[in-house]
């Protein structure tokens, strides 16, 4: 559905490029490139021997940017807790608060980023319980909307009814979407597991059935057709084989794209994005057998070096395609094909060339109601393709032309997920392993 935050990721550039720019040397050089290309795997990988050469500033606001993108939110929130603690006489750090709310409601801590935001701008104590009503397009107006609401819910959490990993079956959709089987309050429906989704979503139809709690605050949904803004709904539980999945905070719109219908083949009433994936840690796809697994895991494990996944938003894994031996790719089961920006394959065009390329129209679904038709390029040759080890060919590839869509990012979707036996997401060691 490659539904996202684009504004955090612009901020994070925007933030970093700025103070490294006016630094000549080498490390900054580095480092910036990495940061230009959202290459958080290959900065994860170099910034322990670039770290000691950087100023402070430079060096938390560097940190931060990894941490959060290693899913190390804890790490993450203490570096931009520094910047704007330690540099706060200095100038705004506005930018700084947007990335830290962030990080303490993704960690559940609904409360405390709720006082963070009113101590920042309210010197006067007694001021700081009243709700700042911030200007329509202000930065802060999500992170705070959804600290405000959730102020007095616990953090989200998945609680094993067993000590057994949780095996569900999976429904594939017409076109071979991935759809599990929830329980919310002794109803069963179906959810869509999309991992382009950064954010849980049900419909204000499956709200009223469901009876899920209504905030008056809502917040804006940037999606590839554009933006819509979204009530805040509370779920106490879902449940999912023999799992609950607790404490879920939705975003809830007047429909997902009804018109969808007729591609999917089925109607969407709920959507379960990365949030639920976060909070389960790890999770096995095996697209042929039609199974999910949610497997006991070890919650002390964490990123290291050899990290090949990262998540800013969304996720982010490496493969390579045809002659590019590695890019970064959107991991979104929400798409349904492999899209590659065009200026790399303007780079590796005479390569490309052999794979015949024809130009054709696809449809991309965003948040509103209409499916948004563009021009691409598709191969009519297989094309060889790489991720982690495993090795296949597919001519489901296409060259998007319209950089202000999906083609801002290239993504896999599950036309080629669905080819792998098993897939492993697993966002405590940011790992993406396929088998075939």
């Amino acid at each position: 559905m490659h539904i996202l935050q684009k504004r955090t990721l612009l901020l994070l550039f925007v933030l970093i490029i700025t103070h490294i720019a006016t630094n000549g040397q080498t490390p900054h050089e580095k480092i910036l490139q990495l940061v230009q290309d959202y290459d958080i795997q290959k900065l994860n990988r170099v910034y322990p021997l670039l770290e000691d050469s950087l100023d402070d500033f430079t060096r938390h606001a560097i940190s931060g940017y990894v941490f959060y993108g290693m899913n190390c939110l804890e790490q993450a929130f203490e570096s931009h807790d520094y910047i704007i603690k330690k540099y706060s006489s200095v100038g705004d750090l506005t930018d700084y608060l947007y990335l830290a709310v962030n990080e303490l409601n993704s960690l559940g801590e609904y409360k405390k980023a709720k006082q963070y935001v009113e101590q920042f701008y309210y010197n006067d104590t007694l001021l700081q319980n009243t709700k700042i009503l911030f200007p329509k397009e202000h930065l802060m107006v999500n992170p705070y909307s959804v600290a405000y609401a959730l102020q007095n819910k616990e953090p989200s959490r998945v609680l094993r009814i067993s000590n057994k990993p949780t095996v569900v079956n999976m429904d594939m959709t017409k076109n071979g979407y991935w759809s599990i089987t929830g329980i919310i309050k002794g109803k069963s429906t179906d959810f869509l597991i999309d991992t382009g989704s950064s954010y849980n979503i049900v419909t204000e139809d499956f709200a009223r059935n469901n009876d899920i709690t209504l905030f008056d605050d809502s917040i804006e949904i940037q999606g590839v057709t554009g933006s819509v803004m979204a009530r805040l709904g509370f779920v106490d539980s879902i449940y999912i084989g023999n799992i609950s999945y607790q404490n879920v905070w939705v975003a809830i719109l007047p429909s997902i794209v009804s018109n969808f219908e007729d591609f999917l083949g089925v109607k969407i009433n709920a959507i379960l994005g990365i949030p639920f994936l976060r909070t389960a840690g790890v999770v096995e796809i095996y697209p042929k057998k039609k199974k999910i697994i949610f497997p006991i895991i070890d919650a002390n494990a964490k990123p290291d070096a050899g990290s090949n996944m990262s998540v800013l938003e969304y996720i982010r894994i490496e493969m390579s395609v045809g002659p590019i031996n590695r890019m970064l790719t959107m991991l979104d089961s929400g798409s349904n094909n492999i899209i590659i920006k065009k200026d790399l394959y303007d780079t590796y065009k005479e390569d490309f060339e052999k794979y015949d390329f024809e130009k054709s129209r696809i449809g991309f679904v965003g948040l509103s109601e209409t499916i948004d038709t563009i021009h691409v390029w598709n191969a009519n040759k297989k094309i060889p393709l790489k991720i982690g080890e495993t090795r296949i060919r597919s001519k489901a590839t296409a060259v998007m032309e319209a950089q202000d869509k999906a083609g801002a990012f290239p993504l896999v979707g599950v036309c080629i997920l669905n080819k792998f036996k098993k897939i492993t997401i697993d966002f405590n060691s940011m790992k993406f392993i396929t088998n075939n």
